[in-house]
Order: C-alpha cells, then sequence, then structure tokens
C-alpha cells in the first residue's frame, strides 16, 4: 500500500506522551506537537493562547515518577534558569502545573536548526562559523557560571540555531533534576561522550566541566565526529578516560591548541574560566583573519574531506546493487530506480585471433595450501597510485571484466564471485575486509603500471586466512593489446582455484565480442566507468568510451549493449525521459547483432521491466538465463519482473534458484529478503536480512532493510540501532528516510523532519521522501510547508508515471497525495487505476481507507477499513497510524478492530 502520510508511522504516541495534539494543557497552552523525549524530560510544542505564541513545554518524562523532593529540585533549577537573561540562552517564561500536579517548565520554542544536524545532516562548517557559535556559546556558559548554574549536559542536541543565526543554549541547569533517566556511568549525570572525566568517574561537575563538553563541541564541528566516541558506552568511557582525542587534521594549530586544553583530562590544565576560553578565541578569530587567505584555503582541504566523504557514500547509496529501498510507508512494491539492481554481463560470443607482443616476466611463487571451500573469490576493485583516469578506468574495467567471466563457472561448483561493485561500495580494498564484510575466503589483486607505451600487468590471488599466495603472475604487454591482459589474468586464476573446466568453457572465456584489441580497450574502460554508474560523469565518459569502440566496429554486440545500459542509467539519474528511448534502441540493436550474448537481452530486460512492458521483459530475460544461468543478474531480474506480473510462487522459486546457485552472495539474500517484505511477510524479511547483515556485517543495505522491517512490525525502538548503524556507515538517503519513520513512530516529530529532511537532500527527485517530509510536516501542524512538499512528490511522482503508467505504486502514493491536499477528484482517478493495475489488494483496500478519511467520507472509509482487514491486513496498524487518529472513539471503528483482534 502507497501511503504519502509515513506508512511505517504509528498514530498512537508511546506510554511516556500524555497529551495529544489539540489538546489545552492548564487551561492556556494548546499542544500542537510533540518535540521529543530524553533523559531531561518530554517536550511538546505548545500555543500560548493569551499571548498568541508557541511556546515549548517541558515534563518530567512519566518513568521518573518524581516525588514531591523531585519536583521541588526541578522548580528550583528552573527558577535558577529562568533567572538567566542573556542572548545566548534559551529563554524560560515560567513554570506552571497541570490539574493533577504535573510540573512543567514553559519555554521559548525555536524554530530552527541544532547544532546537531547542523554537524551531522548539513554541508561542513566553515571556520568562521566554527569559531562564531563556539563563541556564542562560550559566552552563554560564561554567563550561566556567573550566576553558579552548571549546564552538565552540553551537546550538540543542546544548541540550537534560531532562523536569524543566534545560538541558544538550551535545557540549563536540568541535568542534576533526572538523573534517573539521564546516561548513567559510576553515577554520573550527562551524556557519554560529552562528559568529563571527573563527570564520568564520580559525577561532580563544575565550570571545567561544561569547558570540556565545549571542547568536544568544538572538534566535532571541525572534524563531523565526536572524539571519543566509540561502538559501545564502555569504550567510549574509556576512552575519554584514557585515550588522547581523534586527531583535529590540518586544523590551523592555534585552534588546535585551545581545543585540546579545553579537553585536558586534568581539569587543573583546563581553561579555568569561559572568560579565559573566550579571549583565547577572539586572539584566534583576530589572527586567522589577518592571513584569511592562506588560511582558509588549507582549512578548507581539512574540512572539505567529510563532505566528500558524504557524497561518496550518497553517490554509493543509490545503487541498487544492494536493493535497499527508501522504505517510508506500507509499501507493497519496493522502487529499485527503474531495476538498476540488474548489471549488465560484460562477456560475448565472438573470438577472433591477435597477434601482439607479449613479454611475460615471470609467475609469482605460489605457497602449497588447501584451498578452502566453498571458494568465496573477492576480486578487490582495482588501485593506482597513477594520477591517469583512463589507465584506472582500464584497470576497473579490466577487473569487472574478469569478475564477470569466472562468475559463469560458479553454475555447479562450490565457488563464488563476489561482484566487484559490491566491494566498491564499501570502498574495500584488503582482502582483510572482503573477508569481514563478505565472508571472502580468497582475494585476487590486479595491478596495473603504463610504461610507454606498455603496460605492465601484475596479478597474485591469496587465501584470505594467513594470507598463502596461490596463483599469480607477470606481464607485460601492448597498452592496447586488453586481450592479452585479460586473458592471462581470467587463466591464471582458473588455474590457480585448480578448476576443472569443460571444453566449451574454456572457449567461452576466450570470447571478446570484437577482432578489434583497440575497440575492447576502449570498451573495458567504458566497464570500468560504469562500475559506479551513480555519477553522471561516469556515465558520460562510459557513453564517449563505447562509441570509440563502435567506430572501430560498428558489429561489437557487448558494446552496444553497455551503451544501452549506460543510457538507462543516466535516465535514472536525471530523468531524461529520452534517454529511456535511446537505452531500449542500443539494446534491441544489441540483440539483432546476434553476439552480444546474454548481455543484450538482460540490457532489454531492464529497459521493458522499468518502462511497465512486464512480459517482455520476462521472456529477455528468461533468454539471458538460458545462455547464462549463473548469472546473477539475470536471475534477479527475472525474479522480480516475476513479482511485478505478480506470479509470486514463481517469482519465490526464482529468487531461491539465484541463492542456491550463489549461497554466499547478500545481494541475492537480499534480493529474497526484499520480496519477502514487499509480500507483508516480515517475519520472514526480517530472517533474510539479519542473514545479510551475517554474511556482510559492515555493509550498510543489510542494516537498512532490517531496520525498515523492524518499523513494518511496529518495533520502532528496534529499528534505530539498525538504521543508525547503517548510516554510521554510509548515510543514505534509504538510511534517513527509515530513521525518520522509525522517530514518527515514537511520535519524535522534530528529529522526524530532520531525517526526512536530510533525505530530501541526498536523493531530491525521490518522489517518496517529499511524500514522507510532507507527512512529518503534516503531523507536526506545519500545513504550509506540508502543502508545498505534498506538490513536489506530486510533481515528480507525476514525472515518474510518464515512463511506467501502469506502475501501480506511483498511482497509488499519487491518490494519498492528492487527497492529503483535499483534491478529491484525482484521488479517485489514481485509486481506480492502482486497482486496476496492482496485485496487493489487502494494501490497496487500506490505501482506500485512508484516502476516504483524509477526504472526511468516514463511512465509506470504514467500508475499506472492514474490506482490508477480512484481506488480512492488520488491525493493530489502523490503530496505530496516525492518519487514523480521528477515529478512535467512533463506535464502527472500534467494532471493526476490536472484532479483528478478538475474533472469538
Amino acid at each position: 500500500m502507497a501511503d504519502a502520510d509515513a506508512k511505517r508511522a504509528r498514530s498512537t504516541t508511546p506510554q511516556q506522551t500524555q497529551f495529544a495534539i489539540g489538546e489545552i494543557v492548564a487551561g492556556n497552552y494548546q499542544i500542537v506537537g510533540h518535540v521529543g523525549k530524553g533523559g531531561m524530560g518530554v517536550v511538546y510544542r505548545a500555543r500560548d493562547l493569551k499571548l498568541e505564541r508557541l511556546v515549548a513545554l517541558k515534563f518530567l518524562p512519566d518513568e521518573v515518577n518524581a516525588s514531591e523532593k523531585d519536583k521541588q529540585r526541578f522548580i528550583q533549577e528552573a527558577r535558577l534558569a529562568a533567572a538567566l537573561d542573556h542572548p545566548n540562552i534559551g529563554a524560560i517564561y515560567g513554570i506552571e502545573s497541570t490539574e493533577d500536579g504535573r510540573v512543567f517548565i514553559v519555554m521559548a520554542f525555536y524554530d530552527g536548526q541544532s547544532l546537531a544536524s547542523r554537524i551531522y545532516f548539513g554541508a561542513p562548517m566553515t571556520l568562521p562559523e566554527i569559531l562564531d557559535t563556539a563563541k556564542q556559546i562560550t559566552r552563554g556558559l560564561a554567563a550561566a557560571h556567573s550566576h553558579s548554574i552548571i549546564h552538565r549536559d552540553i551537546k550538540p542536541s543542546n544548541v540550537m540555531y534560531t532562523s536569524s543565526g543566534l545560538v541558544k543554549i538550551v535545557d540549563f541547569g536540568l541535568a542534576r533534576v533526572t538523573e534517573q533517566t539521564a546516561t548513567l556511568t559510576n553515577g554520573a549525570v550527562g551524556t557519554v561522550g560529552y562528559m568529563a572525566p571527573e563527570q564520568s568517574l564520580n559525577g561532580v561537575a563544575d565550570e571545567r566541566s561544561d569547558i570540556w563538553a565545549l571542547g568536544v563541541l568544538m572538534a566535532e564541528m571541525l572534524t563531523g565526529r565526536n572524539p571519543f566516541q566509540r561502538d559501545t558506552v564502555s569504550a567510549t568511557v574509556l576512552a575519554v578516560l584514557n585515550a588522547p582525542p581523534a586527531s583535529l587534521g590540518d586544523t590551523p594549530l592555534e585552534l588546535q591548541r585551545i581545543v585540546y586544553r579545553a579537553l585536558s583530562k586534568d581539569r587543573l590544565k583546563r581553561y579555568q574560566s569561559c572568560s579565559e576560553l573566550l579571549k583565547d578565541l577572539e586572539k584566534v578569530t583576530i589572527t586567522l583573519d589577518a592571513a584569511a587567505e592562506p588560511t582558509q584555503t588549507r582549512l578548507s582541504k581539512s574540512l572539505k574531506l567529510p563532505a566528500d566523504l558524504r557524497r561518496s557514500r550518497e553517490e554509493a547509496s543509490k545503487s541498487a546493487l544492494n536493493l535497499h529501498w527508501t522504505q517510508s510507508r506500507w509499501r507493497t512494491w519496493i522502487k529499485i530506480g527503474g531495476f538498476a539492481a540488474v548489471l549488465i554481463a560484460a562477456g560475448a560470443i565472438a573470438w577472433f585471433g591477435r597477434g601482439w607482443l607479449q613479454h611475460r616476466t615471470g609467475n609469482v611463487p605460489v605457497a602449497p595450501a588447501t584451498l578452502p571451500s566453498p571458494a568465496v573469490l573477492a576480486l578487490l576493485p582495482f588501485t593506482s597510485a597513477a594520477q591517469d583516469p583512463h589507465l584506472n578506468a582500464l584497470g576497473q574495467g579490466l577487473v569487472e571484466s574478469v569478475g564477470s567471466k569466472l562468475s559463469l563457472l560458479a553454475e555447479n561448483r562450490p565457488f563464488e564471485v563476489l561482484p566487484v561493485r559490491n566491494l566498491r561500495e564499501k570502498n574495500v580494498t584488503t582482502l582483510a575486509d572482503a573477508r569481514r564484510q563478505f565472508g571472502a575466503n580468497l582475494g585476487l589483486s590486479v595491478n596495473l603500471e603504463r610504461i610507454g607505451d606498455l603496460v605492465r600487468v601484475r596479478y597474485a590471488i591469496h587465501i584470505a586466512q594467513g594470507g598463502a599466495i596461490v596463483g599469480g603472475s607477470s606481464i607485460t604487454v601492448p597498452a592496447a593489446d586488453e586481450f592479452a591482459v585479460e586473458d592471462n589474468v581470467v587463466e591464471g586464476t582458473v588455474s590457480a582455484l585448480r578448476l576443472k573446466l569443460r571444453p566449451e568453457e574454456m572457449s567461452a572465456l576466450k570470447l571478446h565480442g570484437t577482432a578489434s584489441p583497440e575497440a575492447y580497450n576502449f570498451y573495458i574502460q567504458a566497464r570500468g566507468y560504469l562500475v559506479d554508474y551513480t555519477k553522471t560523469e561516469n556515465l558520460e565518459n562510459a557513453i564517449v568510451m563505447i562509441r570509440e569502440a563502435l567506430k572501430i566496429d560498428p558489429n561489437f554486440g557487448a558494446a552496444r549493449a553497455s551503451l544501452g545500459e549506460s543510457f538507462w542509467r543516466k535516465y535514472a539519474l536525471t530523468k531524461d525521459e529520452r534517454l529511456t528511448r535511446q537505452a531500449s534502441d542500443e539494446c534491441d540493436s544489441a540483440i539483432k547483432l546476434g553476439n552480444a550474448g546474454a548481455a543484450g537481452h538482460i540490457c532489454l530486460g531492464l529497459v521493458y521491466g522499468g518502462t511497465g512492458r512486464y512480459g517482455e521483459s520476462v521472456a529477455e530475460y528468461r533468454i539471458a538465463t538460458e545462455l547464462e544461468p549463473a548469472n546473477e543478474s539475470a536471475g534477479i531480474g527475472l525474479a522480480t519482473i516475476l513479482e511485478r506480473q505478480g506470479k509470486l510462487d514463481e517469482a519465490e522459486a526464482a529468487y531461491q534458484g539465484v541463492i542456491d546457485i550463489h549461497p554466499q552472495s547478500y545481494f541475492a539474500q537480499n534480493a529474497k529478503g526484499a520480496f519477502y517484505y514487499r509480500r507483508s511477510d516480515y517475519e520472514n524479511a526480517v530472517r533474510m536480512f539479519q542473514k545479510v547483515t551475517e554474511v556482510a556485517p559492515e555493509n550498510y543495505a543489510g542494516y537498512v532493510n532490517l531496520g525498515g522491517t523492524y518499523n513494518e512490525l511496529g518495533r520502532f525502538l528496534e529499528a534505530l540501532e539498525p538504521l543508525k548503524k547503517s548510516i554510521a556507515l554510509n548515510p543514505t538517503y534509504a538510511g534517513y528516510t527509515d530513521l525518520g519513520t522509525s522517530y514518527l513512530g515514537l511520535h519524535k516529530l522534530t528529529e522526524a523532519a530532520e531525517a526526512y529532511q536530510h533525505a530530501v537532500k541526498l536523493n531530491p527527485k525521490q518522489y517518496v521522501t517529499w511524500g514522507n517530509l510532507a507527512s512529518a510536516q503534516r503531523y507536526a501542524g506545519e500545513k504550509r510547508q506540508a502543502s508545498a512538499s505534498y506538490a513536489k512528490a506530486i510533481e515528480l511522482a507525476s514525472e515518474e508515471l510518464k515512463v511506467n503508467p501502469h506502475d501501480s505504486d506511483v498511482l497509488s502514493d499519487l491518490a494519498v497525495y492528492y487527497a492529503s491536499v483535499g483534491d478529491k477528484e484525482h484521488a479517485e482517478e489514481y485509486l481506480r487505476k492502482a486497482f486496476q493495475y496492482g496485485h496487493g489488494e489487502k494494501e490497496l483496500l487500506a490505501t482506500a481507507a485512508q484516502i476516504y478519511n483524509d477526504l472526511g467520507d468516514t463511512g465509506v472509509a470504514l467500508e475499506w477499513m472492514s474490506k482490508a482487514i477480512e484481506a488480512g491486513y492488520s488491525a493493530r496498524k489502523f490503530q496505530d497510524l496516525v492518519a487514523f487518529q480521528n477515529l478512535i472513539d467512533n463506535p464502527r471503528y472500534q467494532q471493526i478492530v476490536g472484532k479483528a483482534q478478538h475474533p472469538h
């Protein structure tokens, strides 16, 4: 079911939340949203009805069950904090209580960005921005310390930017009150990673403890990471107590000295007051301003790295090789970017002789060793110290082509080849990493070195455990003789692995598809660029290289297929509809040439599947799997399209068939997990995604999918850990979208909106992401912003529908979006079309219930709800979703969900 209102969101607020949206508290404050909950209390956004302003209301968490003593301390701390009148301190307006005696603080509400969001969701901070932020925080702390008030919990989420850029420190002096719910370490109160050593050891905190936390913030702003953060709480505490802070890179030395002094583990060596710290910050500002040009240049280099890492990870996240998805709602179908998961095989089926000079410099000494079985071979991504883009592309293409050929040998053998793209996505460059992340027990490394018009090739096959070399060689050939290079590496690897090949297999390994080594050289470089097809620049380079190959040999079928793939990949990034026709024409031409092998059929299957011609797509993938039964991409492509046709049993068998041939492939395991997810078989999906994380424990995609599936089961707290781990490994729009859904399910609207906003930044052309953001804004009461986001979602979804007008997911999404903005005519039109082309009946029935509920037609909505539950849809979801909260007191609604939950 497509649901713009963040389909995994739950309607009921967690137990600790006591007030519903619209409820009036203490006779004057109307609740308009739930901001969040932490150790410091539960916070709501509310409207002050007397003064007509937005405020924040902070209560003690319910689980504290505060005694009268706790309440008095809470009031005393709030009064002290309220006495602070400083532009860098969040204002406290008053202390009030509810009719049942619950005390709360009325604070200013700042509709801006937290420092946490700025550090982790935004671009790297500039040096002037860092210094300005640090000085404003220091001024606020100095004012508080002058009143003998210690914050005790300085961290990025407790620092806010107003819309005008002013920095506000919030939650002053409140940490001591809620020690039962704060993070505790040996009785210390605060947040691990920001607590000074003396706080961690015995809970003692004074001005210098706040200065330590500010030092951590400065380091975090400079590098994008907490200098003491480790994988566990205990490890982080040990790092705070014993380890030096992480390097600040090439941050100006003057500023490094300030940060490291603030982070002195001996508080006597630390800054003794904020005034002292502020003086040094002012001095370094003046010094750096005086040398603005060179300093700015030097710092920009050090600060650009986190941005580059984030961008590279964002680009990698778009690779559907991982089959992760947006997982933002109750989706029957998971978008895979136009079936971008399918790879084009590099092999072809024609062989011609060659007569180029070869010089073999000798075989690599081989250590006698027992080969592991089954053998899982990692073709380590090509790396080169030379700054030669053509040589790099040639090396990457060589490795990818060798991998494609070797993978054809996997059928009926205890042998698996890990796709190059999988390893490249994770920046795996060593066999140790490949073993840990993908379970590889063998590794093939290739090195190229250009020597004038020659290329020296060195390759070696290693056993992961112990590092023994079991094969390899070195060969020097003319740079244009890619045939010699590839054949030598393939033959040497087969020999080292002691694979006994049938005659037809030996012949197939020597096929290149063209008689021209020069054309093949251009083709291999193009394949190298296509290894990472998430960059438009790479796709454009690939197109140029393939066209050069085709100028030399217009009948090079594999090159035609790769050109078709390149056009399709470019369409997936740019959404330029003309590229779909170019892709189809080139794929079709490749097949007509008769020498493209499976590659042409996979290419056409990819395009047909992405444009809704499912029957034709299945036919092409079946031919591809007959030509190359071990071709993983062809098998996954076939299973995917069968599923789209609604042939679920056949699809499940096809997914399992791929796993049977490739039991160590996380790609295949992940694909079957996605299949179960789409069938709402979430328990089996969890089982498969857990296997993915076991096969590839440091690959982000499995954690994204596992967390998203937990969301579907309503296990939002369980979802947070894998989703945060996925983002730590690779911050993708899918990970942030799912994280936003988890927060929305926990009714942490601020965190949800921040996560969705970051998802939109990472993938602004994904309509689902805009729909999610609209949902968060809608439930937060931000109607104007929600309306704009829905409009963007409708615009992008309508464009996508032009490519595949039969996509029931897009149709049902559009129906929900139109209903959300009150457009009944379009909502019903798209819902009708979704039923016409869709196969997930119970999901569509539930979608219809939401649509008519949003349109205010309660009776019709309840009829659809009843039908959905009868078809197998979970009544619990209706109870949990925010979209149906207006029906909670409706007797008919209560009867429907009650009967479903208690049928006897």
